[in-house]
């Protein structure tokens, strides 16, 4: 199956459903994961590990540990790695083009993606 990504990177949620092994991901999507990790071309935000540790200090998630340490177990699945907050990605996340209008958090996540496509 020929790739169609150069790096694959995951929105918080799914890093969060993939960590935690629930079944919110389908077999195409987990698939997906599985190809880009195995290529080690697999990647999450570092706004992504805010996001989490905010939801988790407001109880909107349950993640059975403290957060640093589901953090740093979750951030060595093989084939992971953290993709920085530059501040270029934080300057470009304010301009998105027309129709992007995502939260903050959303609107890093998609600069971060299209920094990292550049790199």
């Amino acid at each position: 199956m020929p790739r169609t990504f150069e790096l694959l990177l995951l929105d918080t949620h799914v890093w969060l459903w993939l960590a935690a092994g629930t079944g919110r991901l389908s077999a195409a999507t987990r698939r997906t994961i599985g190809a880009a990790a195995s290529d080690g071309l697999l990647r999450v935000a570092a706004i992504s590990v805010w996001e989490i540790a905010l939801l988790a200090s407001r109880n909107r998630i349950e993640l059975g540990r403290p957060t640093r340490e589901w953090v740093e177990a979750a951030l060595q699945a093989p084939g992971l790695s953290l993709e920085p907050l530059t501040a270029a990605i934080a300057i470009d996340s304010c301009h998105l083009p027309d129709g992007f209008r995502p939260d903050p958090a959303g609107a890093m996540i998609i600069a971060t993606a299209r920094h990292a496509d550049d790199a």
